[in-house]
């Protein structure tokens, strides 16, 4: 323990401690094993430890927009990484990958916030360790971009007035693949100019894969400057637009989706994750993620075809609790006022009950109906889908025309339609006590008077008919909120 202390004391961040107050952190470190090839955290997930490396290695990898993973070091023992989590709990900025056997120290963030609560002087030797790390940081990064952005305007500038379009143009790709660029961008010379770049030998682009390419985020960001002053940063989303057709001709729905969103045509980019979902879930389903989570929450919370997708990413992507959390959020947002306050409520407190016997699934399952449900009121009621008898449905066009279609392709079970329609009912007060009290006594005549051969005597075919108007009566009148717990137990029964 005398040596991980004086390890410890090495580190910058706790270099000024006393050996009373680093023992105080020694009692708080977990050791951790990690196989070789084991992800020990990923890029972009939340901070939540620290961590001092006992024996072993890990690699630290920087993963590009375009896909492509680079090795920035390799970390020993001695060596910690994942400190800025202790302080800010910002995603993180990189992946580690144990190389061979490894064993740490880990120090999660709650024992750190525990120990800052007992010893708060301790913030300000860590505030003034990070300030000069900050400031030496900023300092060799600055003195990069300078000397990075002189050799981008030397080569930039050598080039011809094609090849300064080409370029400009060309930064809006996430990874560039010669054989269909031309088609991307409407150039006619990209593989040439990309080949230009590749023998400057400068180090502008990176190689993603045997057939593709990426600009160096330092030169992606000039040339996007240089677009804007050249051409406006209006052009970049009809620009945006246009790679997205193209994309979507090639079949590449990801990308597709990628530059209609930053196109900011969020229906379009709706459209293409609703018609394409299941090949994306199934295929990228990260990438779809991040597609989704950049769509602006007052869009996405208006398109329920996005909600329903986000939250079945989540559920697909091991996260079962984000898709309850997505599902009622929206109820929240928007189930008031077509479903009803009381209903959205009852919606909650089912699911939370669920939870409670830790039935996940079933809760989802219960949200999932609540939102489906939403969508069909909301539908019903700017009149964009009306149902006939006949099994055929109009639906209005964007010109406003009336096209017809078969019902088939859009019909639900008819327990699921059962179920949905006397739960709207029920929903609606006073409209629902009637309907149960015109069904109850429907059902009493009809039994009562008619005494239909159902098995039973005459005398207790009547006695069934008095107790089907008493059992209508009590759920539509004494007992409504009991009504749809038992029109889904009679939907499950039957189902």
């Amino acid at each position: 323990m005398a040596e991980l202390a004086d390890i410890i004391r090495n580190i910058p961040l706790f270099s000024g401690l006393s050996r009373e107050d680093v023992a105080k952190i020694l009692g708080k470190l977990e050791e951790k094993n990690f196989p070789a090839g084991a992800t020990i955290f990923s890029q972009g997930e939340k901070g939540d430890s620290f961590y001092l490396v006992q024996s072993g290695a890990v690699q630290v990898v920087l993963q590009s927009a375009g896909g492509r993973s680079e090795v920035m070091s390799v970390l020993g023992p001695q060596d910690c990484f994942g400190e800025m989590a202790l302080l800010s709990g910002e995603p993180r900025s990189a992946t580690i990958i144990a190389v061979k056997d490894t064993t740490v120290w880990r120090l999660s963030r709650e024992d750190w916030d525990e120990l800052i609560e007992k010893h708060p002087t301790w913030l300000l030797h860590f505030c003034a360790t990070l300030s000069k790390r900050l400031t030496h940081a900023e300092q060799q990064y600055s003195k990069g971009r300078d000397a990075f952005t002189t050799l981008a305007e030397e080569f930039y500038g050598s080039r011809s007035a094609q090849e300064q379009l080409f370029l400009r143009r060309a930064c809006l790709l996430t990874a560039i693949d010669p054989k269909v660029v031309d088609q991307l961008l409407g150039s006619e010379s990209g593989p040439l100019f990309l080949e230009n770049l590749k023998k400057s030998q400068l180090p502008f682009l990176h190689s993603v894969d045997r057939d593709k390419f990426e600009f160096h985020g330092f030169f992606r960001d000039f040339l996007r400057d240089k677009l804007v002053a050249a051409e406006g940063e209006e052009s970049v989303p009809p620009l945006q637009a246009r790679i997205a057709e193209q994309y979507e001709q090639l079949g590449a729905w990801e990308q597709a989706v990628h530059h209609w969103i930053e196109a900011h045509d969020w229906p379009r980019a709706a459209e293409l994750l609703g018609a394409h979902r299941d090949e994306l879930l199934n295929g990228s389903a990260a990438a779809l993620k991040k597609a989704v989570d950049q769509i602006p929450p007052d869009y996405f919370f208006s398109d329920l075809r996005l909600v329903r997708i986000k939250a079945d990413l989540q559920a697909h992507l091991g996260d079962p609790g984000g898709a309850i959390r997505t599902y009622k959020e929206v109820l929240s947002q928007r189930g008031s006022a077509v479903l009803g306050e009381e209903a959205v409520a009852r919606y909650h407190n089912m699911a939370d009950l669920l939870l409670q016997k830790r039935e996940q699934t079933q809760a989802l399952n219960v949200l999932r109906s609540a939102v489906s449900l939403l969508e069909q009121e909301t539908a019903a009621l700017s009149g964009d889908i009306l149902q006939s008898q006949t099994g055929f449905y109009w639906q209005k066009g964007p010109d406003g025309g009336i096209s017809v279609g078969e019902l088939a392709a859009t019909r639900r079970s008819v327990t699921e339609d059962i179920v949905a329609f006397l739960s709207r009912l029920n929903q609606k007060g006073a409209l629902s006590r009637w309907f149960g009290a015109v069904l109850g006594l429907g059902l009493f005549v009809y039994l009562w008077f008619w005494t239909p051969d159902i098995g039973l005597d005459q005398e207790a075919t009547k006695l069934l008919g008095l107790l089907s108007f008493t059992l209508v009566y009590w759920v539509f009148w004494v007992l409504p909120d009991y009504g749809v717990a038992l029109i889904f137990a009679l939907g499950l029964i039957l189902s």
